[in-house]
């Protein structure tokens, strides 16, 4: 029974969640090959998100607002990782395309601040661009304040996923790294609503406590 639940994801995704996923669904994203949508957002590193998100809503016929990423203050990098998350694809020709958007050379191998930027790629926009522009339109409190515990969560769920990937290593191997993604919940890393999900279950670590693993309250996100 241990074994089965470390391999599971959350079995719950809150209100919250699943109403951006629902809205995300409309968009018609997960219907196109990631690697088609990569290919357009790759084209050009310095075409406003504006021209590119134009392009990829003319080529696949979708229906993402084309505002989406008007106030997103997301980098390049970031851009690319929404839309690999997000487009169709199985988990691991997606964990491997995030993993090459940082290991360009094919050296089979990461530093730790390489992956730490890595982490950051994908966590930041699974916030920072849905669910900004969703409350930005709906203006609910109640999604305001999951705004909030999301962002307030991200850098404690960066250094929870670098330790559960590298452990006390200064560097992962894309083989271990492959092997840490299929470990769940935490190796869930290739999907937006899924690392929703897991800031949702990441406390907060106050700077003030010279103890990274002290237990702490988690405050409930849903009523």
């Amino acid at each position: 029974m241990g074994c089965r639940r470390s391999r599971a994801f959350y079995a719950t995704t809150s209100v919250e969640n699943t109403e951006v996923v629902r809205f995300e669904n409309t968009w018609n994203v997960h219907k196109v090959p990631f690697q088609e949508l990569e290919a357009i957002c790759r084209r050009s590193t310095t075409a406003s998100y504006d021209k590119i998100l134009s392009m990829l809503i003319s080529t696949f016929n979708l229906s993402i607002p084309p505002d989406l990423f008007e106030k997103s203050s997301i980098t390049h990098g970031e851009f690319l990782s929404f839309f690999i998350m997000l487009g169709k694809g199985t988990n691991k020709e997606k964990n491997l395309a995030l993993w090459y958007m940082f290991d360009s050379n094919f050296d089979r191998n990461l530093e730790k601040s390489d992956f730490k930027k890595l982490l950051k790629t994908i966590i930041r926009p699974s916030v920072e661009v849905t669910v900004k522009y969703y409350i930005g339109k709906m203006s609910s409190n109640l999604m305001s304040a999951w705004y909030q515990q999301l962002t307030e969560r991200i850098e404690s769920l960066e250094i929870r996923l670098l330790k559960h990937f590298l452990a006390e290593n200064e560097r992962i191997s894309l083989e271990n790294y492959m092997i840490k993604c299929e470990e769940m919940p935490l190796g869930m890393i290739c999907s937006v609503s899924a690392l929703r999900t897991q800031l949702e279950h990441t406390q907060v670590i106050p700077t003030r406590f010279a103890n990274p693993f002290k237990t702490m309250k988690v405050t409930k996100l849903t009523s």
